[in-house]
């Protein structure tokens, strides 16, 4: 089976450096290709010193957690999905403006969003899995 392309939100990928489970299994596995958009680093180390509380990791620990990570997804650059913004701007349920370079990049990509967050599913354009949506998918 060849692999899914996906756009993961912020919050699939600090739950999957926070804690084991499937949504880390999946990222890792072969069956997907990650993408993210290029701000994904900047929120992560934003909130670096709660994530680390979070996942009981030390500053080295937490910084080759998140290199690991990283390499599992192919970060782009906001000048390849920013001529979107207008579009998914307005695609971003109220309260969710924030999310729209993950709508951008999905529709530049033409492929799902990976998000657990349902209220970015009230709109037709852009396919939303969640996690276990994706682990059924992928079955």
């Amino acid at each position: 089976m060849s692999e899914m392309q996906l756009v993961a939100d912020t919050n699939i990928v600090v739950a999957a450096l926070l804690r084991k489970g499937d949504t880390r299994s999946l990222l890792f596995s072969k069956k997907v290709e990650v993408f993210s958009p290029d701000r994904i680093g900047i929120e992560i180390l934003n909130h670096k010193e709660e994530f680390m509380k979070k996942a009981l990791m030390n500053e080295s620990e937490f910084q080759q957690a998140v290199e690991l990570l990283l390499e599992e997804i192919s970060v782009i650059p906001v000048e390849e999905y920013s001529p979107l913004k207008q579009t998914a701007l307005s695609l971003c349920p109220t309260g969710h403006e924030d999310d729209w370079p993950f709508l951008a990049l999905s529709l530049k990509l033409s492929c799902p969003l990976w998000s657990n967050d349902s209220a970015l599913k009230n709109q037709l354009e852009v396919k939303v899995y969640s996690t276990a949506e994706l682990l059924k998918q992928l079955e």
